[in-house]
């Protein structure tokens, strides 16, 4: 694949040439693109759709290489997400805020390096299991709440569990692909 007008993409970011020998980076987008992602009234957790907005958030600071490029991603998520996906318009501009908060601070910390010891005691010492359980809509993130509330009040501080849902695949209740004939069949892995 070659370059055509000074640009080429490669996995999910474009990359522009300019004239002075340095790149410009912004997310890219296949043609074949819907953006269609969980949608907010699906039966999944909240933490699995938020998640998602978030990486997506993510990934456009992490790509993206000028402040106009940034905007764009940011305005083509929100539209997106709440439009097309019916999020929640307070939830996508928290999700973005938590965000870019993360990337300020991160620029700060890198802009004026000091670590201490102390500081990376902390970090090792802070103890994180992961405790996975099936999820069970609305009700069971109810229960999952408050028994976290009561784990934060019982356990150290340095103990912090988290938790992850367990999906079910839809073909575990019936075939979702139709059985191909024999003699169609090509021995190929594709």
């Amino acid at each position: 694949e070659s370059e055509t007008d000074n640009m080429i993409s490669f996995l999910y970011v474009n990359v522009t040439r300019k004239m002075d020998g340095t790149f410009d980076t912004a997310v890219h987008r296949k043609k074949t693109d819907k953006s269609i992602y969980i949608n907010w009234d699906a039966f999944n957790t909240r933490q699995w759709k938020i998640g998602t907005l978030k990486g997506l958030f993510q990934r456009a600071f992490l790509v993206c290489s000028t402040n106009k490029a940034l905007k764009k991603e940011i305005s083509y998520l929100k539209h997106v997400f709440i439009k097309t996906n019916g999020y929640p318009s307070k939830i996508v501009n928290n999700t973005l805020h938590e965000v870019r908060q993360k990337y300020s601070k991160e620029e700060q910390s890198n802009d004026s390096i000091e670590t201490t010891d102390n500081h990376s005691d902390q970090e090792e010492l802070e103890l994180k299991p992961f405790i996975c359980l099936p999820y069970r809509g609305c009700a069971g993130e109810k229960v999952i709440k408050g028994f976290k509330k009561e784990l934060r009040e019982i356990l150290p501080q340095n103990f912090k569990p988290r938790f992850t849902y367990k999906g079910t695949k839809l073909g575990s209740f019936f075939s979702v692909k139709d059985k191909v004939e024999k003699i169609h069949q090509t021995n190929l892995v594709y």
